[in-house]
């Protein structure tokens, strides 16, 4: 499998189903959460299958030639709370109690979350204010209030991998196919 993902300017989730290369990028994981963060501490081996925040030292994250070793993305569950990977986009409706991580904020779904593939969103627990992203003890990823998101506008083919505006073919941008000639 390959894998070509832009790295986000300062933090982003991720899953994949084969071990991530640890050279240019660092992953963390959901070690516990508080009334108000969700709490991450680095690894130095990140496994497949397994949802990470994650930040890049490149402008691109990128794999070739990975064997798959999980056929399914998994979640991590911490005091009531589970951060969930998955593999297929994910459309939320405004009932689904769900938070997600973009641009260096962390979103609470009001309207329609939508989760492209290969990323993780946080599920199931109760918040009493708008939740932060720590690592280590130091507060990395601020608050949205409440904000609908959309983590779209980057396009993939039919693999799932991203690609660039080059690219000819059939592409899924914000849950729309299109052919590219």
């Amino acid at each position: 499998a390959s894998y070509s993902r832009t790295a986000p300017s300062t933090y982003g989730t991720i899953v994949l189903p084969f071990v991530p290369a640890t050279s240019g990028a660092e992953f963390y994981e959901l070690t516990g959460v508080s009334t108000t963060a969700f709490e991450f501490q680095k690894v130095a081996e990140p496994v497949a299958g397994v949802p990470y925040l994650f930040t890049a030292t490149s402008d691109e994250f990128s794999a070739t030639d990975a064997e798959i070793e999980a056929s399914d993305a998994g979640s991590t569950t911490v005091g009531g709370w589970a951060m969930q990977g998955t593999y297929t986009k994910q459309v939320f409706s405004a009932e689904d109690d769900a938070y997600a991580v973009s641009d260096g904020k962390v979103y609470h779904n009001i309207g329609t979350l939508t989760m492209n593939p290969f990323r993780a969103y946080f599920t199931g627990g109760t918040a009493s204010a708008p939740m932060s992203i720590s690592i280590d003890g130091t507060t990395v990823i601020g608050t949205v209030e409440n904000g609908e998101l959309t983590t779209g506008g980057a396009a993939y083919n039919l693999a799932g991998q991203q690609v660039n505006k080059s690219y000819k073919g059939i592409v899924i941008t914000n849950g729309k196919k299109e052919i590219r000639k």
